[in-house]
């Protein structure tokens, strides 16, 4: 499937109450904890990586969230992956979006998503 380069990676932590243990141990490897950026069951961290140049503009090489595995935003993306591996049509749909997204904003990622 056609995307961003930039990769959306998910830690699966047991429960909330290994959040405070995990960003320590993320804070060790060069990560910065976010918070949940507006979105409840998914904190966000920054800093590792190779950074992608982009027109001009530089992206990191990934996105971390850790999400506690009964947390709603978990389910939401398990669910989108599960459904884009059953449906092969909604994957050339999807990607198609994305590649007119990437025309009409190529260095401003808030407009893209």
């Amino acid at each position: 499937m056609e995307a961003k380069p930039i990769l959306d990676i998910d830690v699966v932590i047991r429960t909330r109450d290994e959040l405070p243990a995990v960003t320590e141990r993320l804070s060790t490897l060069g990560y910065e904890h976010l918070g949940d950026l507006g979105i409840a069951g998914r904190e966000a961290f920054s800093g590792k990586g190779v950074p992608q140049e982009d027109s001009g503009r530089r992206w990191p090489a990934h996105n971390l969230y850790v999400c506690a595995s009964d947390s709603e935003e978990l389910t939401w993306h398990l669910a989108f992956r599960d459904y884009l591996r059953a449906h092969p049509e909604a994957v050339q749909i999807y990607g198609q979006i994305k590649r007119e997204q990437a025309k009409r904003h190529p260095s401003d990622m808030d407009a893209y998503l």
